[in-house]
């Protein structure tokens, strides 16, 4: 694995930065800059390696949780149907995610009644 150093240009309010990690990966940003430098851990051959990543990276990797666990839920739901019509695949995708946002609320709400304490 190599990582580049972080190139960042801010235009406008919005800052676009990229590093190479495994992949080139790239983020803009409107809130968050690139300092200050945040150390990550980051895989390099069989051992772990802290390496300083800018802010917005780090930010991204807190706050990104819930898109992927609600694509998880999708996917464990239903498989993806490809079709020819876009329109088709959109209505499969909103019902796939009505169902797993119910999923999930019908989880958390029985979660809590179980823990509550009626006596």
């Amino acid at each position: 694995m190599h990582v580049e150093v972080f190139n960042g240009e801010a235009s406008g309010g919005v800052l676009f930065g990229s590093v190479m990690d495994s992949k080139p990966v790239s983020i803009l940003s409107s809130k968050y800059g690139n300092e200050p430098k945040v150390e990550m851990q980051r895989w390099q051959e069989s051992s772990k390696k802290s390496i300083l990543f800018p802010h917005c990276f780090s930010m991204y990797n807190q706050h990104m949780g819930g898109v992927d666990l609600h694509d998880q839920h999708c996917n464990a739901l239903m498989p993806t149907i490809r079709s020819k019509k876009w329109t088709w695949c959109l209505v499969l995708r909103l019902i796939q995610a009505s169902l797993a946002n119910a999923t999930v609320d019908l989880k958390s709400s029985t979660t809590s009644r179980l823990c509550t304490d009626d006596s």
